[in-house]
């Protein structure tokens, strides 16, 4: 059972191309009138190998419908588990904003924030943010990877959900300042050491 169970799994895998033409190629052989065969000069191909063009045809038929299955359960997953990314950013803490506020602030797409922070990680599991590359960098404050907002989320991030005033002034932007991640600074302190630009 648990190999039937991998080799279905690995149809997922198989380029669509290959399987829409056997299955396209064994179906006209198979589903043409025999008088159209004969102008095409292929019923004596249906003669000699029929039965398998009909392995062929019931085969391909089945890795589509597979495929298509797993289309389907595939496309249900990604809408719920947005769902879910939606409903929890409704619900934030001051620390998530925080976080979420240095791509207002620093005017970024993309920053390098420690993956092993528990805030960052908190927003990485639950898909409102992602990892834009698999390579990281080890410094004093953690695991550093370049990180972005999801695409999905970004229309329903408001000032209101970050905590951020419509109107901005001195005073205001330095308390958004003075609220950023502890490892905003740490970051910095050691840029500079590595730099020298102590």
């Amino acid at each position: 059972m648990k190999e039937l169970l991998i080799k279905v799994l690995t149809i997922k895998d198989i380029p669509l191309r290959p399987v829409l033409l056997f299955w396209f190629v064994s179906g006209f052989i198979l589903l043409l009138p025999e008088q159209w065969l004969s102008h095409l000069h292929v019923n004596k191909l249906l003669q000699s190998y029929g039965k398998w063009f009909g392995i062929l045809f019931i085969a391909s038929t089945a890795m589509l419908i597979i495929k298509i299955i797993f289309k389907v359960i595939r496309k249900i997953t990604n809408i719920h588990i947005k769902s879910l990314a939606v409903a929890y950013l409704k619900n934030i803490d001051r620390e998530e904003q925080s976080v979420l506020r240095e791509f207002y602030i620093t005017n970024q797409n993309t920053i390098e924030m420690p993956t092993d922070d528990p805030v960052v990680a908190g927003l990485l599991n639950n898909g409102i943010l992602y990892r834009v590359s698999a390579n990281g960098l080890m410094n004093i404050t953690g695991m550093l990877f370049p990180l972005a907002i999801s695409e999905f989320i970004q229309p329903y991030l408001t000032k209101e959900i970050l905590d951020i005033p419509k109107e901005i002034d001195d005073a205001k932007h330095q308390a958004l300042i003075n609220n950023r991640p502890p490892f905003v600074e740490r970051i910095s302190a050691h840029r500079d050491l590595r730099y020298g630009r102590w």
